[in-house]
Formats: C-alpha cells, structure tokens, sequence
C-alpha cells in the first residue's frame, strides 16, 4: 500500500522502509502503519508523531 504513494506523499517516519511493517488504510484513522515486530501501531495519519529510529529493520533481516 505505501509503495504505491510517491515518495514525496509517503509519512516521514523509518517504517517506510521497514519490512515488518504493514500499510493498511482505514475509514476512522486514515493510514496507519502496524509493526509486526513491536506489536504496536507504530504510525496513523491522524497522529503525527513518527518513529525516527528503530531496530526492527536488523531484527527482520536476522536469519540466526
């Protein structure tokens, strides 16, 4: 779903780029960002108030 904004219309926010994170659009919050490793909403367009950093793109490329 984010893939298909362009890059200029996607949230400024590192989960952009993350693997672990599900795009999904709903009616009440607009787009919203589910990341798969902290188990938390991690980005929705009514809230803004981004996440910068984060260690979840090392977690999902760890095959160990």
């Amino acid at each position: 779903m984010i893939s298909a904004l362009p890059p200029e219309g996607r949230p400024k926010t590192v989960c952009t780029i993350c693997p672990k994170a599900m795009w999904y659009r709903s009616r009440k919050h607009g787009i919203r960002a589910f990341c798969r490793e902290l188990r938390h909403i991690t980005w929705q367009s009514d809230e803004q108030d981004p996440v910068t950093e984060c260690d979840g793109q090392i977690a999902a490329s760890d095959t160990s």
